[in-house]
């Protein structure tokens, strides 16, 4: 099947597929850009130059891939790092109702962090590995003239300069978690000793 362009003739059997793909890249672009206009009317709270750098080269790559119907596959890898989001926002809302302390924010923070770690560097990580071995198959879209070389070279450089976010970001996370690890560890440590006294 291909998986590097979006197949144009309605008798492949693979059409239907990647229309479905071609779709959910649209309303992924119209999630990135809401929450690009959050980050905007309440910036730096919601996230700083790094988070604003992110969105646009994200909603530039899903643009560009979306016009011109290329990069299928990794538009799902892509999207699935969006998971830790998901955990990202419920420990936001739980910081502002006032329970950044709670048990349940613990468990939050390591959802967060394994999601996180799993899709934004595992599974990107397999999926970089997954586009240089089937380069050629890259190559052949700059053949036949699918998409100009020149956003072709925006998407490597985009997926390139996406891991180097993503590993700083988690270097990041890694020592929030340990803090927060730690500062459990303190509390519980100084229970026991009123406890016992």
């Amino acid at each position: 099947p291909p998986i590097y362009q979006i197949s144009l003739s309605k008798t492949s059997p693979y059409h239907e597929r990647g229309m479905e793909v071609f779709k959910s890249n649209y309303f992924f672009l119209g999630y990135l850009l809401y929450d690009l206009y959050h980050i905007f009317l309440m910036f730096p709270k919601l996230g700083g130059l790094d988070t604003v750098c992110h969105h646009l080269i994200f909603a530039l790559c899903s643009i560009i891939n979306g016009y011109y119907r290329v990069l299928v596959f990794p538009f799902g890898w892509l999207a699935l790092g969006e998971v830790s989001t998901i955990f990202l926002n419920l420990r936001w809302f739980l910081i502002k109702m006032g329970r950044g302390e709670s048990a349940f924010m613990k468990i939050v923070e390591g959802m967060f962090a394994m999601t996180f770690f799993v899709t934004r560097i595992v599974i990107y990580l397999m999926g970089v590995g997954h586009l240089i071995y089937e380069w050629e198959e890259i190559l052949d879209l700059l053949e036949r003239d699918v998409i100009p070389s020149v956003f072709l070279g925006i998407d490597a450089f985009s997926i390139a300069a996406g891991i180097i976010l993503n590993l700083t970001w988690f270097r990041k996370i890694a020592a929030m978690l340990v803090s927060s690890i730690g500062k459990g560890r303190k509390k519980t440590k100084k229970l026991k000793g009123e406890t016992i006294v």
